[in-house]
């Protein structure tokens, strides 16, 4: 997953449908039957962004987008917890190689927070993202509540 175009949305690293395949060794359909097959828990602005119209040409304005996303009249956006997800219940071992990095790595900080040094950059930010997101979500709920007083 190193190699992979960034793209920021929202304030969250996201990745296509393309790149998710590609890091889970397989192709847009599955990743879209998955994603049809388990839509109920899948939820849009936490999981996934799905762009169209205006917002669509924003997005292609503002990013280097290359391909067939070009061209897509709706692009899927995965959030880090919509690719865990996809992990989650994808069946190849790719797939099945990243739940498992996640869930080990997740017990072992948890169990002993002086192993984070020890952990990849790339496991670093998703611990880091994670943080910022529920700090994200907490304020906002906050905010929510403060409104309906």
């Amino acid at each position: 997953m190193s190699n992979l175009q960034v793209f920021d949305y929202e304030g969250q690293r996201v990745l296509t449908t393309a790149q998710l395949a590609e890091s889970y060794g397989t192709d847009n359909d599955n990743i879209n039957d998955n994603f049809q097959n388990n839509v109920t828990r899948y939820k849009e602005g936490k999981h996934f962004f799905a762009l169209k119209g205006d917002e669509l040409k924003q997005f292609k304005a503002s990013q280097k987008v290359s391909g067939n996303l070009k061209y897509a009249p709706v692009i899927y956006l995965w959030t880090e917890k919509g690719a865990w997800l996809h992990a989650k219940s994808l069946n190849t071992d790719e797939a099945w190689e990243a739940y498992e990095m996640l869930v080990d790595d997740y017990y072992r900080v948890i169990e002993n927070p002086s192993a984070y040094a020890s952990l990849s950059p790339e496991v670093k930010a998703i611990f880091f993202l994670d943080q910022k997101q529920q700090e994200i979500e907490s304020r906002v709920e906050r905010l929510e509540e403060s409104k309906t007083i």
